[in-house]
């Protein structure tokens, strides 16, 4: 029976503290049309560098994270677009940095990967890896 009332004695403190303060309401933010095609333009033109950085790049004895670093930081410049329109639609700067850093990654991860089969084409010896 004490155990039964120690354990209720810690739960009702618990309990208090999440009706005392509610989980804030999330609000949407509201980006312009004009804001959201620039920020699609400029993702586009990120995924073009990238691209063109692929194919203008000789992987010769580059190890694949070497290349895929080169490409991302070539390509860095592009991303501070979008960052710029997001503030200027006063969009908080955790918000922005987060979806710039998903960008990274997922481009990150694309890259590395589509290198990696290059590097085993050359190494298997297909005639269409450089």
């Amino acid at each position: 029976m004490t155990k039964l009332f120690l354990i209720l004695s810690l739960l009702v403190p618990l309990y208090a503290h999440a009706v005392d303060n509610p989980p804030e309401q999330w609000q949407p933010t509201t980006l312009s049309d004009a804001s959201i095609k620039k920020i699609q333009t400029a993702k586009h033109q990120y995924n073009q560098c990238i691209s063109k950085e692929i194919t203008n790049l000789s992987i010769g004895s580059l190890d694949v994270r070497d290349a895929t670093h080169h490409v991302i930081k070539s390509c860095e410049v592009k991303l501070s677009i979008i960052r710029r329109t997001f503030l200027d639609e006063n969009v908080s700067t955790l918000l922005a940095d987060r979806y710039l850093k998903m960008s990274r990654t997922q481009t990150t991860r694309k890259t590395l990967k589509h290198l990696m089969f290059l590097d085993a084409a050359k190494k298997m010896g297909y005639p269409g890896a450089k």
